[in-house]
C-alpha cells in the first residue's frame, strides 16, 4: 500500500510534513500549500487538526479572563448544550460554512430565533479566535442564513398598574416595587442595596453592586455605576418603610473579596439576605390579583415604566441614559425610542414657539468713519 507525503514549512518555518493515502489528496494538499506561501500566509496544519471541543477549552478558558462571570457561565452553557454537539467531533480546520448552516438549522428547530442568534454569535466569535491564533485562514461564519428576528417592543406598565401591584403584594415588599419603578434599578441591584447607599438628604442612591448567588457582585458594566435621583414621594416612602422594618445588619460575601458587614434595605421575611426566588411566589400572585397576564410578569417591565415615565415628561435622552446605566444613548434609543412621540405637533409648537414673536430688531451697528462714535 502506497501513502504519498508532502513536506514543507509551517508558518514558523519549522520542516515539517504530511502523509496522505492517495496522490489526489496529496497534490491537492500540495497545492494549498504553495498558494499559501505565494500570498505568504502559512496556516499552522498541524495545530488546525485539533477538534473543536478542544479548541473551545482553551478559548473559554482565556475568554473567562476578560468576560464577565455571567457572560462566561452563558458562553460555557451555549457550547455544552448545543454548539459542542453539532460541531465538537470535528477538527477546527475542517468545518465548513456549510456544517454551521447545518448547525443553525438543527438549532433553530428547537430554540427560538434569539436564541438561535446568541448561540450562533457565540460560534462565530470561538471561530474569529481560531483565526486569530492561526488555526485555519479563514473563519467559516460567513454567509449563515439565521432565522429572522421577530419585532419586539418592550412594553412597560402602567402608572396605574404599578400603584395596583405594590398594593397586592406582600406589604413588606410594597417599596421593592415602587422603587423599581421609581429608579429603574434593576432587581439585582435592589437586592444589594444597602442603607448607606441611600442619601436621604441628597434625595439619592448610589448603584454600584449588585447581588447574586449569596453574594456581592459588581454591576452589570462601567455605566451600570450610577447616581440616581429620588422623588421626594419615594424619599417618603423609604423614611415610612425603615422605621416599620429597622435595619438588620449582615454579613455578605464579596466575589474576589473579604465579606463585608452592612444593612441591606431589603430582606427576607426570615431576615437574610434577599433572593430572587424569594420574591418571585409574592410578585407572581401580585400580577394574578391585578389581572396582569403570565406572558407579561416579568419584574424587569418595572424598568421600563422608569424609563416610559420619563420619556412621557419629555425628558433629555442623555439622562435617560444615565439614569438606566445604559453604555450609550444608542442602547436607550434601541430599546426606547419607539416611546418617543412620533406626531409632528411637536414640531410645530417648537417652531411656533421661537418665531411667533416675529423678528426682533437688529442692532445697529456704528460706521467706523464717523468721527462721532
Amino acid at each position: 500500500m502506497f501513502a504519498y507525503k508532502v513536506p514543507y514549512r509551517d508558518g514558523n518555518g519549522t520542516q515539517t510534513s504530511e502523509t496522505w493515502s492517495t496522490l489526489t489528496k496529496a497534490r491537492k494538499f500540495r497545492d494549498l500549500v504553495r498558494s499559501q506561501k505565494h500570498a505568504g500566509l502559512l496556516e499552522d496544519f498541524k495545530a488546525g487538526q485539533q477538534s473543536v471541543s478542544a479548541w473551545a477549552a482553551g478559548w473559554l478558558e482565556t475568554a473567562g479572563a476578560i468576560k464577565r462571570e455571567a457572560t462566561h457561565v452563558a458562553y460555557e452553557t451555549l457550547l455544552r448544550l448545543y454548539i459542542l454537539p453539532e460541531l465538537g467531533g470535528m477538527a477546527v480546520r475542517a468545518v465548513t460554512a456549510m456544517d454551521v448552516q447545518r448547525a443553525v438549522n438543527a438549532w433553530a428547530k428547537t430554540r427560538s430565533p434569539r436564541s438561535v442568534h446568541l448561540t450562533y454569535t457565540v460560534c462565530a466569535s470561538m471561530f474569529k479566535a481560531a483565526v486569530v491564533a492561526g488555526l485555519r485562514r479563514v473563519s467559516p461564519c460567513v454567509g449563515i442564513e439565521l432565522p429572522e428576528l421577530p419585532d419586539t417592543e418592550v412594553e412597560p406598565f402602567t402608572v396605574a398598574q404599578v400603584w395596583a401591584l405594590a398594593g397586592a403584594i406582600r406589604p413588606q415588599y410594597r417599596l421593592l416595587v415602587l422603587m423599581a419603578a421609581q429608579t429603574g434599578l434593576r432587581i439585582g441591584e435592589l437586592r444589594g442595596l444597602t442603607w448607606d447607599r441611600i442619601d436621604l438628604h441628597a434625595r439619592t442612591v448610589t448603584v454600584d453592586r449588585q447581588v447574586r448567588d449569596g453574594q456581592f457582585r459588581p454591576v452589570k458594566s462601567k455605566a451600570s455605576r450610577r447616581v440616581v435621583p429620588l422623588s421626594d414621594a419615594l424619599v417618603v416612602e423609604l423614611g415610612a418603610y425603615r422605621l416599620a422594618h429597622p435595619p438588620k445588619r449582615l454579613t455578605v460575601g464579596v466575589k474576589g473579596s473579604h465579606a463585608v458587614t452592612v444593612e441591606p434595605v431589603f430582606t427576607s421575611p426570615r431576615g437574610r439576605l434577599l433572593a430572587d426566588s424569594t420574591v418571585t411566589p409574592y410578585w407572581k400572585a401580585a400580577c394574578e390579583v391585578v389581572g396582569i397576564d403570565a406572558t407579561a410578569r416579568k419584574f424587569h417591565r418595572l424598568r421600563h415604566t422608569f424609563a416610559s415615565v420619563l420619556i412621557d415628561r419629555n425628558e433629555s435622552p442623555k439622562k435617560i441614559q444615565r439614569w438606566m446605566g445604559h453604555s450609550s444613548i444608542a442602547v436607550t434609543m434601541d430599546v426606547y425610542g419607539h416611546l418617543y412621540p412620533t406626531s409632528d405637533d411637536s414640531l410645530r409648537s417648537a417652531m411656533d414657539d421661537a418665531f411667533a414673536l416675529g423678528p426682533a430688531p437688529l442692532a445697529t451697528v456704528p460706521d467706523p468713519s464717523d468721527p462721532l462714535r
